[in-house]
């Protein structure tokens, strides 16, 4: 049965079963990579900028005529139906005061200012029971304190922050009164020595 074979007819048989099997495992294997490079090289991607091929005249791209659509979208205005305020009535608008529309509370505005006031207490009765201070430096030390939180003093929060700071004094090796905690706030530091 292989008499009838030559070699010729043998290679060209064996050369184009090699040749379909390489090209079935090329396309399922590596598929998406040659849509890649078949994309790649049909669609040649624009040159890089250079002052020498790109003119400045051509910058912002060519004029685009206006579609009919976009031109019955403009409309136009007589003169007579614009109306203009006075310079009276835009000087009156001028000097009146911006009217802020306030909410329930000015005092909801210092929650943060209380929250550090209140962290920075903490810590510094810490230190006076560490360091077992005494009573004029510890109004030394809170004074400095109030005074770096203006925007508190007679707001409800200043009562609050006096009273936490009363009962937090109890740890203190001193007597210390609401009254005494309360003038810190105001007096100057050389009233308190």
């Amino acid at each position: 049965m292989f008499n009838s074979l030559t070699w010729k007819v043998f290679f060209s048989a064996i050369l184009f079963a090699s040749a379909a099997y390489y090209s079935i495992t090329v396309l399922l294997l590596y598929s998406k990579d040659l849509i890649t490079w078949a994309k790649a090289r049909f669609n040649p991607a624009p040159p890089p900028f250079s002052r020498e091929t790109n003119s400045l005249t051509n910058f912002m791209g060519e004029v685009n005529v206006q579609q009919e659509s976009m031109a019955q979208k403009v409309s136009s205005v007589q003169g007579e139906e614009i109306a203009i305020a006075s310079a009276d009535a835009l000087q009156e608008s001028i000097q009146q005061p911006v009217q802020i529309v306030e909410s329930k509370s000015n005092d909801q505005l210092l929650v943060g200012s209380v929250a550090d006031l209140l962290e920075e207490i903490k810590t510094l009765v810490g230190l006076v029971v560490e360091y077992n201070s005494s009573q004029a430096e510890t109004a030394e030390f809170f004074h400095a304190l109030f005074i770096r939180y203006p925007q508190l003093l007679g707001t409800s929060y200043q009562q609050a922050i006096s009273l936490y700071l009363h009962d937090a004094a109890r740890q203190f090796s001193f007597e210390v009164s609401l009254s005494e905690i309360t003038a810190w706030w105001t007096t100057s530091s050389k009233s308190l020595k």
